[in-house]
C-alpha cells in the first residue's frame, strides 16, 4: 500500500473534529510554512515540498495594547499549621 493510501485510510478512520478532511492533490513529501505580516493582520501559509500552498490561515489580528488582567496569585502550597504541613510539605523521612 502506498504512503498516500495509508494517509487517506488513516484520516478516513480518524476524522479531525470540526473540520473536513480533504485529500491532497499529490503526494506530499515534506512541507514548510511562510508568513505574511501586515499592519492589521498576519497569515500563515502552509506549503508542500514543491512550494504549492496547501492551506492559509484566516487573518490573525495583532496583539492589543490593552494590558491583560493580572493572573490570580497562586494558592498556598503548604498548610499553615505546623501540625499539618500539607501535601508535599512534610519533612523527609529519617533513615
Amino acid at each position: 500500500m502506498s504512503g498516500r493510501a495509508n494517509h487517506d485510510n488513516f484520516h478516513k478512520a480518524h476524522p479531525l473534529p470540526g473540520s473536513q478532511y480533504q485529500p491532497m492533490p499529490f503526494e506530499v513529501l515534506s512541507g514548510f510554512t511562510s508568513y505574511r505580516v501586515g499592519k492589521d493582520s498576519m497569515r500563515v501559509y502552509y506549503h508542500a515540498h514543491n512550494g504549492s500552498v496547501l492551506y492559509v490561515t484566516p487573518p490573525i489580528a495583532p496583539r492589543t495594547k490593552t494590558p491583560q488582567p493580572l493572573p490570580a496569585p497562586p494558592g498556598a502550597l503548604c498548610g499553615n499549621s505546623s501540625d499539618d504541613p500539607g501535601p508535599g510539605c512534610a519533612p523527609p523521612a529519617k533513615a
